[in-house]
């Protein structure tokens, strides 16, 4: 460990605290009623922004899943050296991309804008496996927690899995390949420790 920098994991907390609470504050913003829509036509318009709605929604609850799984692996987090600050920085940048890669796939049937939430998701997912196992390799994981170091290193791999399985699937339908996403709770639930 580099004695010359060493954080305290709760100022990593919150920066990230932060930047999940307004990338998930944002999402909502992609979600707009057409100028000049009557009260009239206010149902109609709702029902096109249904793509919106369950875009916000999916990524809403894909940024939550994110956010405590970096919570549960903050208590396993000792301490922060530079490498580990930086690696959790790019990763936030990543996740500071989700509102705008989500305002793509309102864009139905777009491959392209489909493509891009996936690979998007993928590189948040990627970078927080790195990321967590930069901090075990480096030992910046607490004493005694193997059991739990070796799940969480497995759980990691779950969300770039998925988002490379929904990247793939985008290419027959992009409409669909977002209920990939499912599979999260799923694969999580899969390499959930047993308990002894």
């Amino acid at each position: 460990m580099n004695k010359q920098f060493s954080l305290s994991t709760s100022r990593l907390e919150t920066l990230v605290d932060g930047i999940f609470a307004i990338a998930m504050t944002i999402l909502v913003f992609n979600i707009r009623l057409p100028q000049g829509v009557h009260a009239a036509d206010v149902r109609s318009a709702l029902t096109t922004l249904w793509p919106m709605f369950w875009s916000f929604v999916q990524s809403f609850l894909l940024l939550g899943a994110l956010w405590a799984s970096h919570h549960r692996q903050g208590h396993l987090v000792r301490e922060a050296n530079q490498g580990l600050v930086w690696l959790n920085i790019i990763w936030l940048m990543f996740v500071g991309l989700v509102p705008f890669s989500t305002s793509l796939l309102a864009l139905r049937d777009s491959l392209l804008g489909t493509a891009f939430f996936d690979l998007n998701l993928f590189a948040v997912g990627l970078l927080a496996s790195l990321t967590w196992r930069y901090a075990v390799s480096h030992g910046l994981v607490r004493d005694g927690q193997e059991r739990l170091v070796a799940a969480t290193t497995r759980r990691t791999l779950v969300f770039p899995v998925v988002a490379l399985i929904a990247l793939g699937f985008a290419f027959i339908s992009p409409v669909w390949s977002n209920l990939c996403y499912f599979l999260v709770p799923i694969g999580i639930r899969v390499v959930r420790p047993k308990r002894t």
